[in-house]
């Protein structure tokens, strides 16, 4: 497949402007010839803004990113000084990302990925930290996916996960299946921000998870935006609408947790985890822990 844009043409590319010293970046998106790696996702720019405000995650380490897409997260993390960047992406999108990097002038070498791929996950560079945005949307690559995960006694910054809809319960959603996996291989979860989920300001619908044996979506569009801005003082004001919960996911640890936290499945489902068998640094609180134990946190 030929790159879809040549190297030095930004006229037909999206300025997207961030805080320095990132800056602007050109992205060139394709659906037609990438499919859903040439496009921006809300979770790429989540993350994106995320690594701006903790620029000392990336700063001088080694970086991989799964389903790299267009290639803004991993842009964005070598203009926060990260020591070497690592896109990956499956071998027909391989052309798109690194038309993108070359675009903004990101000098690296790109790694074709497909997950389970035992060969190509052992010709991967060591890395000190992982980032996915957007690449858990259907069930049947969680397992690969969390293995991947699960894989270095490092860190992944995970972003993006399929939102509830109103014909799913719970359990039959890719949230409930990873988390289960997570803790199928002993990963520690912590759910860092649930700021800025929105970077596309449209305004989303959002289900609370309750016992409730009713599911409505959310109208009311102002109680949204009233949750992200009490987030971020650390008041999460509960949303109104309910998802239904079985009483046999209530027996299970995962899903007790769930029950018990005011986080939205939007905001679960739209904020960035921080994956690793390691603990987490004390100097990132989380709104939401799902430990290895019994023992979790919620922190309002």
């Amino acid at each position: 497949m030929a790159c879809a844009v040549p190297d030095e043409d930004v006229s037909d590319t999206m300025l997207w402007t961030f805080d320095e010293p990132v800056g602007t970046l050109h992205i060139y998106e394709d659906f037609l010839e990438a499919q859903i790696g040439g496009v921006i996702s809300a979770a790429a720019v989540t993350l994106s803004r995320f690594l701006l405000q903790r620029p000392e995650l990336v700063r001088g380490k080694r970086c991989l990113e799964l389903g790299s897409g267009c290639g803004m997260v991993s842009m964005v993390a070598s203009k926060l000084e990260a020591a070497s960047i690592q896109p990956t992406e499956v071998e027909g999108t391989i052309p798109h990302l690194e038309s993108n990097l070359k675009l903004n002038k990101i000098d690296c070498e790109t790694k074709s990925l497909w997950w389970g791929n035992k060969a190509q996950e052992a010709a991967l560079d060591k890395y000190d930290i992982g980032f996915a945005a957007y690449c858990l949307y259907h069930h049947e690559v969680v397992d690969v996916f969390t293995s991947l995960l699960a894989a270095q006694e490092s860190i992944f910054l995970v972003c993006g996960l399929p939102e509830i809809s109103e014909n799913k319960t719970l359990e039959e959603t890719v949230l409930y299946a990873w988390l289960k996996e997570c803790e199928r291989q002993q990963l520690n979860l912590y759910l860092l921000s649930v700021d800025d989920i929105d970077p596309f300001t449209k305004k989303e619908e959002s289900m609370q998870i309750t016992k409730d044996n009713t599911t409505t979506l959310n109208d009311n569009h102002k109680s949204n935006e009233n949750d992200q801005e009490n987030v971020a003082s650390n008041k999460i004001i509960p949303s109104k609408d309910k998802k239904m919960m079985s009483d046999n996911l209530l027996n299970d640890r995962i899903g007790k947790i769930l029950n018990d936290t005011s986080l939205t499945t939007h905001q679960l489902c739209g904020g960035v985890w921080y994956v690793t068998k390691q603990s987490i640094p004390p100097s990132y609180p989380a709104l939401l822990t799902i430990r290895n134990t019994v023992k979790y946190t919620v922190i309002c």
